[in-house]
């Protein structure tokens, strides 16, 4: 079992995926949330302190620790990532 784990594992750790990426709120608090499109499983969500961009790089980062990658990034022009 302990094999096929990791076999699993490296097969995902190569693996590039499309993510939505969004903010809502509750209240004036930004809540990151990123999806997988097909699936729509919710990859992280979190509540932040803010919407910029350096918090946007760590939410991702954290998404990159579980061996999901993105294939780019698609932006609505948003505060938060400009």
């Amino acid at each position: 079992i302990e094999i096929l784990w990791k076999e699993n594992i490296q097969h995902l750790k190569r693996r590039r995926n499309h993510f939505i990426s969004d903010e809502i709120f509750a209240g004036s608090m930004p809540i990151l949330i990123t999806i997988e499109p097909k699936s729509t499983a919710i990859l992280r969500i979190e509540i932040a302190e803010n919407r910029k961009s350096e918090s946007w790089k760590n939410h991702w980062v954290e998404i990159e620790k579980n061996y999901f990658y993105t294939l780019g990034l698609v932006s609505d022009r948003g505060k938060g990532l400009c």
